[in-house]
């Protein structure tokens, strides 16, 4: 996108007739999936969200399965300024979790991958960071070879309500919210997405709120049976509770993942 000089990957590789020199969509061993990074396309949210809907519209034309293969936060943004300094807090980890939401549920991605796990320096490119512990020369290389601190982020957990429940092998299953929002207006709101393991049943939704109000939630119980939920907020990592009843109050600034089963499936 916004690449005169760069070719339709897709098309090019997927989309075209058999005997062209570029097509390979008809090779026995090959698989029709294409990877790409998710960098420089979030933001604004209106390019987050028309980017992935350009590129889910190409992939369904060419029959071609998509992974989103490398992501850490570069371009600045009015949510969490940049890629420079690294954010221990909710701020980068509500971020990035609008932008796996966005693959996921508009790209259609059916792998997602961070950057890196383990980071020593001062930027938002891990989730797990090093440094010596000493203030003012916390970034000292020589110094981390032999000793150090390291700091757990509010990323690291916000993947887990992700990648700890939503297993090789599960399904994306349709979400309806009752709430009259847009597209757009759900990014800046509460955003949902369910997942189903064919195998057992089993049924995971992720839920963002990336607002500063509660969300309270009405869970439909006639075709899930509701056990569990896991909240990654300012004060908790994947905290664990069990569900009584289907109301829920989703904490602003918060990511929850509820667990369950379908009662007939």
């Amino acid at each position: 996108f916004g690449k005169p000089k760069r070719g339709s990957q897709i098309e090019e590789f997927f989309g075209k007739p058999k005997n062209d020199k570029t097509y390979i969509g008809g090779l026995k061993n090959l698989k029709n999936t294409v990877s790409g990074h998710s960098y420089f396309t979030t933001w604004p949210v209106d390019s987050l969200i028309s980017i992935r809907q350009q590129l889910h519209k190409k992939l369904n034309e060419n029959k071609v399965d998509y992974w989103q293969s490398e992501f850490c936060i570069l371009e600045k943004n009015d949510d969490i300024g940049g890629g420079g300094k690294r954010d221990l807090g909710m701020g980068t980890a509500l971020y990035v979790a609008r932008v796996i939401h966005a693959d996921l549920t508009l790209a259609n991605a059916k792998s997602w991958q961070w950057w890196t796990a383990i980071t020593n320096a001062d930027f938002k490119d891990g989730l797990i960071y090093l440094d010596t512990g000493v203030e003012g020369d916390l970034y000292n290389l020589d110094s981390l070879k032999y000793d150090g601190e390291f700091h757990d982020s509010k990323l690291l957990w916000a993947l887990g309500n992700y990648s700890r429940f939503i297993r090789p092998g599960m399904v994306r299953v349709h979400v309806q919210l009752n709430n009259n929002l847009s597209t757009r207006e759900q990014y800046d709101d509460l955003m949902v997405s369910a997942y189903k393991d064919p195998e057992n049943n089993k049924v995971v939704m992720v839920a963002i709120n990336y607002s500063d109000k509660v969300k309270a939630i009405t869970l439909d119980e006639n075709q899930v049976l509701f056990e569990n939920f896991y909240e990654t907020s300012n004060d908790k990592n994947l905290a664990s509770k069990q569900l009584t009843g289907n109301q829920l109050d989703i904490k602003p600034k918060s990511i929850v993942t509820i667990t369950g089963k379908l009662i007939n499936p």
